[in-house]
């Protein structure tokens, strides 16, 4: 066994998890764009930020985090899966707006908690 069966080994059964859970119930799909390439690269990146001592900055960062976590999925994860639909160019599009939602409802639930705090 080599290392591209290896890797190719890997890639197949990324793939069979995402293909699973997409289709564990109607909408999971569009639930784990909006949280895995919106919500957890917005708090990432907003957490790298407040870490780094950029603070100020955090809300980009985690913003910035998200949009390339969405660029990495569809120009560079996405067309090499077998789930792939090149011809369906609206849902690349609907895709993005899920990930802006997860990263918008990441923020307004992070900036809304730092209010209400004494």
């Amino acid at each position: 066994m080599g290392l591209s069966d290896l890797v190719n080994g890997a890639k197949d059964l990324f793939f069979d998890a995402i293909g699973k859970a997409s289709k564990a119930f109607p909408g999971a799909s569009h639930l784990m764009h909006v949280g895995m390439i919106g919500a957890l690269p917005y708090a990432a990146g907003r957490y790298i930020a407040n870490k780094a001592g950029l603070g100020k900055y955090s809300a980009i960062a985690g913003f910035a985090s998200a949009a390339a976590a969405e660029m990495l999925w569809r120009f560079g994860i996405e067309p090499s899966s077998p789930y792939d639909h090149p011809e369906a160019g609206l849902y690349d599009w609907i895709g993005s707006g899920e990930a802006l939602v997860g990263a918008a409802a990441t923020h307004y639930a992070i900036t809304s908690r730092k209010k209400k705090q004494p």
